[in-house]
């Protein structure tokens, strides 16, 4: 994520420079208390945090780089997809519902997790997005159309 944010320029060596100043604020601000840092991600800081007792997942992300994540999450309302709780765009800061556990790491079976992962699918493209106008999208006719049942994708 370090490469990304410098890949950016000079606000993303700015927004390195000073983003632990932008968690203590985002965390007082807010009302959270970090937990822990996780790993992995290209485009934003994540931290496992709880606020009132709750948890919640913070992302910070590099300038500019999860305002179209933030709307779909936004226009999806925690359908197929983590729940927004605050989006500040102008710090690239999300605070979302935390889903659990990973589903690889479940005891489902290989098919049980197909299932849950279509269903899941399904929901989420109920609401497409057009970053570009933040607008849902409306369906055009003549497009083919996934059918997802209980034993897969057709």
């Amino acid at each position: 994520m370090k490469h990304r944010a410098l890949w950016t320029g000079d606000g993303g060596l700015q927004w390195l420079t000073h983003v632990s100043d932008l968690l203590g604020d985002i965390e007082r601000g807010w009302s959270l208390q970090i937990e822990e840092q996780l790993s992995g991600g290209t485009e934003a800081l994540v931290f496992l945090v709880s606020r009132a007792g709750e948890p919640a997942v913070l992302e910070l992300g590099i300038p500019n780089s999860i305002k179209a994540e933030a709307l779909t999450l936004q226009h999806a309302d925690g359908h197929g997809y983590a729940k927004l709780l605050v989006y500040d765009e102008s710090r690239d800061a999300m605070l979302l519902e935390r889903l659990g556990n990973n589903l690889a790491d479940s005891q489902h079976s290989i098919r049980q997790q197909i299932v849950i992962i279509c269903e899941t699918l399904h929901a989420a493209w109920r609401i497409p997005v057009d970053h570009r106008g933040s607008q849902p999208v409306r369906k055009k006719r003549g497009r083919k159309r996934l059918s997802l049942n209980r034993n897969g994708v057709y």
